[in-house]
């Protein structure tokens, strides 16, 4: 390695040229030295002066760690910025990874450097790369268009690190609620994708819209459509604490991380602002939400039971807590526009409990590579989800998983019995047999 070269010194390490122990001090007096024959041992930071230690020198246990402590953080913040500077060139393969980094950095994949944090994060390159790779906004080929609290979201994460696919980082809601504002508006929100690349778009919401499917089919007549259905108990009670949640954060817990998240989405402004009616029920705060269809329309209460149950038991088929898991009712209008080729149904009890297998089958409805395998995911035991193993750790955020309320066991029944022929009739036409559709 050369000489140094300059005129300044911060950090000194010292190490004895016949010793395998380094030694190491700060020397605040030599910022104006340069030795003569210095070398920068690999890995340093500051300018480093390499002199012998005098013997029977004390070292004090508190500077020395203090000055371990200084060296592990410059080296960690340079090898992040050095990664982020290799990354800018079209070679770059760079995989860094260390427990005291924040950050995963991988190779480009795309038209994104992908980098994982808690959501995953994807970075767009830069505009002479994008020109290189031929990428551009692109209108979806396909669409996850439901269900609500089926898996979409599991879906859509576990997708976007698929090499060939190109996912829209947001719910475009153009269909439904967006559709005013033009298709231009619409591609300009897609995410740049290569030529070989698959753009996928994700709104549950599409789903209970009965014009929706003709609508899309009309602008986009090629796109493919997957639909992820659970336990519609399950998926009632779930959206039932999703919706609570949305309430509570309007209403009482604005400071939590959470709120604050859904602060920045268009969907918990939406749902805040059409928030019509606040009434009382037996001293119980009742909301009602215009998002409705045909009539339908959400009705939340403090308990579950109350949401969904009638005081003299009958079930509540008008909210869309229950309406949403009728499944049938509503993929009745889907097929009417897309041949079983443009579709694919999936179980979501079945996704959520082994994810491998549901991935296939999405690979080989799109056309593309085998990519996962059961050594890309491991069960999370604190979250009670599987998350990434590859390409590097990586979860959802906190807002997955969240505890359910205790329901008893006869409002389960109940639900079970109401769900029943509707669940049967959709495993008899669509060949769709599950353990809840029983």
């Amino acid at each position: 390695m050369p000489p140094v070269q300059g005129n300044r010194i911060d950090d000194v390490i010292i190490m004895a040229p016949n010793s395998s122990d380094p030694i190491m001090e700060r020397k605040h007096s030599d910022k104006n030295r340069v030795p003569q024959n210095g070398h920068i041992p690999n890995g340093a930071v500051h300018l480093v002066e390499i002199t012998p230690w005098p013997s029977g020198t004390p070292i004090q246990k508190s500077s020395f760690l203090c000055t371990m402590k200084r060296i592990i953080v410059f080296l960690v913040s340079l090898l992040f910025f050095s990664t982020l500077l290799l990354l800018g060139g079209d070679s770059a393969r760079v995989q860094f990874h260390s427990d005291l980094s924040p950050k995963v950095v991988r190779s480009p994949v795309g038209c994104y450097l992908k980098t994982a944090d808690r959501q995953g994060y994807f970075a767009l390159m830069e505009d002479e790369e994008l020109e290189k790779r031929g990428c551009e906004r692109r209108f979806p080929q396909a669409v996850i268009s439901g269900t609500k609290k089926g898996g979409t979201t599991t879906l859509k994460y576990f997708l976007s690190y698929h090499p060939d696919v190109a996912m829209a980082t947001k719910e475009m809601k153009f269909f439904n609620s967006n559709y005013k504002k033009g298709m231009d508006w619409y591609k300009e929100n897609m995410p740049y994708s290569t030529e070989t690349q698959v753009t996928i778009e994700k709104t549950p919401g599409y789903f209970v819209g009965h014009a929706i499917p003709e609508r899309i089919n009309s602008f986009l007549p090629d796109t493919k459509i997957i639909i992820i259905m659970r336990d519609p108990v399950k998926r009632a009670i779930s959206d039932f604490v999703h919706m609570t949640s949305k309430i509570n954060c309007r209403d009482e817990n604005k400071d939590s991380r959470h709120c604050a998240r859904l602060e920045n989405k268009e969907e918990y402004k939406r749902s805040v602002n059409d928030t019509r009616t606040r009434v009382n029920a037996s001293k119980e705060a009742v909301v009602k939400s215009l998002e409705s269809h045909e009539g339908r329309q959400y009705e939340i209460h403090k308990t579950f039971q109350e949401s969904v149950l009638f005081p003299n038991g009958t079930v509540k088929s008008h909210n869309l807590l229950i309406d949403k898991g009728m499944y049938i009712r509503h993929l009745q209008y889907w097929f009417k526009t897309y041949q079983p080729d443009r579709m694919l149904l999936l179980d979501g009890e079945t996704f959520i409990t082994d994810p491998g297998p549901t991935l296939i089958k999405v690979e080989e409805f799109l056309g593309i590579r085998h990519y996962f395998t059961k050594d890309h995911f491991y069960f999370d035991e604190e979250k009670h989800f599987f998350c990434l193993k590859k390409p590097f750790r990586n979860c959802m955020s906190d807002s997955k998983g969240r505890d359910h309320p205790d329901v008893s066991d006869d409002v389960i029944t109940k639900l079970r019995e109401f769900y029943r022929p509707y669940n049967e009739e959709l495993a008899r036409h669509f060949n769709m047999t599950t353990l809840w559709s029983s």
